[in-house]
């Protein structure tokens, strides 16, 4: 096909949800839902605005850390602390804030001793509060693990999940949730409440990706909006017969560095070209959410070869041809599409039509159980006498697709040509 047209210079984050706990909805989609309703940003900032400048897809979490006096409220041996789990304590307020920054992981070990300002009981009594996005790339149940001396609770989407409270040595715990695909806000809140130790570890089982969520950012900064994309209506295999759906979410969007081209990535690790402004501004994606890469970074998500439109059930099987040229053919039947062994239904990926108009179609087809090329002329193929027939009337053999025999004989034997 013709080289993509470089039109952009930007790129950004959309990540999108079907929550069952404690859904953040869009209140256009959901007119009845009162925007305070939705969960609270429990430790304050100095700032009342959102850091968009933060939130970096698999970035990890954004920390606040809190450095306490020995003689704070709830840091005495055994003193009792109110609420139970600690979110709306004293300690992460914006009175003891000391240090934001974001931290790509939580493995701390054992001597996690972050802040020494020379306060009562430095560098012991402290609490941090961590945010992020996490995004479910399919339902299921989902593990988590938290090891910490000494408190410390693990909320998804405002929901305790894992409960470590009280002043004791490292302690872990696992906590297990049903999640359908989406994103959701995860809070960790953690203390330091003695000497004698101070630890702290957060893991995810399944290896999940987690994105940096700044105070007072919520799931809509990072372009959440379920009236365009909701992964509960994505594809589930079929091919013939499925109804209007969304497009499949993108949980990042990358260029490289010095190049205008934008990629959408996405949960099952592949990456889609978005063919154009338009096309870019019909997902509902937003510029000033760029994200640059290196080209290293860029080239280690293979190109999606299997896409479809909203409202057209055709699956089209994407090749990639030299000179970074692309072409398209349409997986025509539910047989054909399972004789290629390496397709999957769930790497079906929901695209603009524009973007599916910017590949030219396949022409030229083989199959390695035939010798013969054959033209394409909508659903039937006509072969050529020889290949020097083919190139002799302008055909390139660089576009010739070797496809399966089962998706060959889907064609109609038309005449002769030569």
């Amino acid at each position: 096909m013709n080289q993509h047209v470089k039109k952009f210079a930007v790129l950004a984050i959309v990540l999108t949800a079907a929550l069952t706990v404690a859904p953040v909805l869009a209140q256009d989609q959901f007119p009845y839902l009162d925007p305070s309703a939705l969960p609270p940003v429990r430790t304050q900032s100095a700032s009342r605005f959102c850091d968009t400048s933060a939130i970096q897809y698999g970035a990890g979490f954004y920390g606040q850390y809190y450095n306490l006096a020995m003689d704070d409220p709830g840091m005495l041996k055994g003193q009792k602390i109110t609420p139970i789990d600690g979110r709306d304590h004293y300690w992460y307020t914006t009175a003891n804030l000391s240090l934001e920054k974001v931290d790509t992981d939580l493995n701390f070990g054992n001597r996690f001793l972050p802040l020494n300002e020379g306060k009562n009981g430095d560098p012991f009594y402290f609490a941090v509060h961590w945010r992020a996005a996490v995004y479910i790339p399919e339902n299921g149940t989902y593990s988590f693990s938290m090891t910490s001396d000494d408190d410390s609770w693990l909320f998804i989407n405002d929901q305790i999940v894992i409960d470590i409270a009280g002043v004791h040595p490292a302690r872990t715990k696992k906590g297990s949730v049903q999640l359908n695909a989406g994103l959701y806000e995860t809070s960790i809140f953690y203390a330091e409440r003695a000497t004698n130790g101070a630890a702290f570890t957060f893991k995810s089982e399944q290896n999940l990706l987690f994105s940096p969520l700044p105070p007072n950012c919520t799931l809509q900064n990072l372009g959440y909006s379920p009236s365009r994309t909701s992964p509960s209506n994505m594809p589930r295999g079929r091919v013939l017969g499925v109804e209007t759906t969304a497009y499949t979410p993108a949980i990042a969007l990358y260029r490289a560095a010095g190049s205008p081209d934008i990629y959408a990535i996405y949960a099952n690790g592949q990456r889609h070209y978005v063919s154009g402004p338009t096309a870019f501004l019909r997902y509902g994606y937003k510029f000033n959410q760029v994200k640059t890469v290196s080209r290293a970074t860029l080239d280690k998500y293979p190109d999606a070869q299997l896409l479809r439109t909203p409202d057209n059930p055709t699956v089209y099987f994407i090749s990639a041809r030299s000179n970074n040229q692309w072409l398209k053919i349409t997986l025509n039947s539910p047989t054909v599409f399972v004789s290629y062994p390496n397709n999957s239904w769930g790497d079906i990926i929901v695209v603009d039509e524009l973007d599916i108009r910017a590949y030219p179609n396949v022409r030229l087809i083989h199959s390695a159980t035939d010798s013969n090329v054959y033209l394409l002329e909508g659903n039937a193929r006509r072969p050529f006498v020889s290949r020097e027939i083919m190139e002799r009337l302008g055909y390139n053999a660089n576009e010739i697709m070797e496809i399966s025999e089962a998706h060959l004989k889907s064609f109609l034997l038309g005449e002769l040509i030569g």
